[in-house]
């Protein structure tokens, strides 16, 4: 027996290596072979015999064979059992359910103890049609993730539109703290009691009302009708410490309570949705590689905002979880906060963050039609930057959480995250300039006034399909190209 220590990591590679010698030294055996990795990472192998084609003897020989292999070079601490099933067996439909065909026949799979939303497929368990989820995340603390969320919500709501924000960092929650109700009057309820309730009140709606609160700060709401609710994590006091870590005891998002359809977080979205009627909700998801974060991200999110900052340890947890957002098909906005003040610092955190972020996503086949420029600014690799504002250190009061919102004006970057997200679902934060004018005639006119000099235009430039091939680059406001109330102008 090998007396050597093998770590977690080594065992999928030297199964699937170990198989494929099995493979080559029995070239006449059209076996099919499951490995599934168990919650303590042990391997048990289950040989298909396929409509009984090999004769007892040879199935016998072969699982023999492999028990000492695994035996011999993967040891019993890690190795479980080999096992012949039928191609009519129950079992067979779950493995080939819980497994993917790694090469020649061989397929591999996992299950896991927790963290169970993360491995999950895709499965999206609502849909608000006048509603959008937005999720905001960071792989690491001290980002600004509530702060971006919050500013942006502002933002939103000085544009006009109704959104309400939801406390999902149940382990740290302080959403309340930035955007505290008149009078104190935070509701005694919030997330936390919604999600226990609602699963108990099975056959009667639990009023949303209770648990959420309005803010009503006219300086930071602006004066166009827009409107924020809050949805806290419940009411955190000294003396409401102990029923807290009660009620956090009992949410589990990993149960199965979470994997229907109807189940708390889908109640309580919904319900918002009916009651406030908002263009969006944004999530708060917690930090990290988390449960929360797996189950807002993969089976409610819209479009989710992703924080992260161009060092070594960001970038470890952004390959960890934008290939989980991709393939979840989640569309996504990257962050990179908070950029540096220097000018030579700044660029070579930014050059850092471009340059890993950009090659995940080829590694990971996202472009699959072109490539964009690494410094393509409409690309999805490109980063929202919000740089570092000492005001954002310290958000204690309503006076400065209004200086961080109209400081610097439109290279704000949390102005521009709130467009940007506004944007990707269609909605205009701006003035309609079609409005100012009594026909499109005239603004095209305007237009022109403006942009003196050679243009170039598509009939100039796409002369042929070919043409339109190796020239057409696709961009981010090509989704406006067909909405008849915009005109699309790019250029240098």
């Amino acid at each position: 027996m090998n007396s050597k220590i093998l770590h977690f990591d080594e065992i999928k590679e030297k199964v699937i290596n170990l198989l494929l010698q099995f493979k080559s030294r029995n070239t006449d055996n059209m076996l099919s072979i499951y490995v599934i990795r168990d919650v303590f990472g042990r391997v048990s192998v289950y040989v298909v015999n396929q409509d009984g084609v090999y004769i007892p003897d040879a199935i016998e020989k072969a699982l023999l064979e492999l028990r000492e292999l695994f035996e011999t070079e993967i040891g019993s601490s890690w190795f479980n059992k080999v096992e012949e099933i039928s191609s009519n067996q129950s079992i067979i439909n779950q493995l080939r359910e819980s497994t993917f065909e790694v090469t020649n026949s061989i397929y591999f799979g996992e299950r896991h103890l927790t963290r169970l939303n993360w491995f999950r497929e895709k499965n999206k368990y609502i849909n608000l049609p006048k509603t959008k989820v937005v999720t905001f995340y960071s792989f690491k603390g001290g980002l600004g993730r509530t702060t971006s969320l919050v500013m942006s919500a502002l933002n939103l709501a000085r544009k006009g539109k109704t959104v309400v924000l939801v406390d999902f960092d149940l382990e740290a929650p302080g959403l309340a703290s930035l955007l505290p109700p008149d009078n104190d009057e935070t509701p005694n309820y919030g997330l936390i009691d919604f999600l226990i309730e609602s699963n108990v009140y099975t056959q009667l709606e639990v009023d949303i009302n209770e648990y959420t609160y309005s803010f009503k700060d006219k300086q930071l709401l602006g004066n166009n009708g827009g409107q924020v609710y809050i949805l806290p994590a419940s009411k955190l006091t000294t003396e409401k410490a102990d029923d807290y870590l009660e009620k956090m005891g009992r949410v589990d998002f990993n149960s199965p309570i979470y994997e229907r359809i109807d189940n708390p977080v889908s109640r309580m979205l919904k319900q918002i949705s009916d009651r406030f009627k908002p263009e969006f909700i944004l999530l708060d998801a917690r930090t990290g590689i988390n449960d929360v974060g797996g189950l807002t991200l993969t089976n409610y999110t819209d479009l989710a905002c992703l924080l992260f900052y161009g060092n070594e340890q960001n970038i470890a947890g952004m390959r960890l979880v934008l290939p989980k957002v991709i393939q979840a098909e989640v569309p996504f906005l990257l962050i990179n906060s908070p950029v540096p003040i220097t000018e030579e610092e700044s660029k070579e955190e930014l050059e850092y963050y471009l340059e890993n972020t950009y090659n995940l996503l080829v590694e990971s086949d996202y472009f699959p039609e072109y490539l964009p420029d690494i410094y393509d600014e409409s690309a999805d690799h490109y980063p929202i930057n919000i740089s570092y504002d000492s005001l954002a250190v310290l958000l204690n009061s309503n006076s400065r959480l209004k200086k961080l919102l109209d400081n610097s004006g439109s290279s704000n970057g949390y102005i521009e995250l709130s467009e940007q997200i506004a944007s990707f679902f269609g909605e205009d934060l701006g003035q309609r300039i079609i409005e100012n004018y009594t026909n499109k005639s005239t603004i095209l006119t305007e237009i022109s006034e403006i942009m003196t000099g050679a243009l170039a235009a598509s009939e100039n430039e796409f002369n042929t399909s070919e043409d339109l091939v190796n020239k057409f680059y696709p961009l981010r406001e090509h989704r406006f190209i067909f909405d008849t109330e915009k005109f699309l102008i790019l250029g240098p």
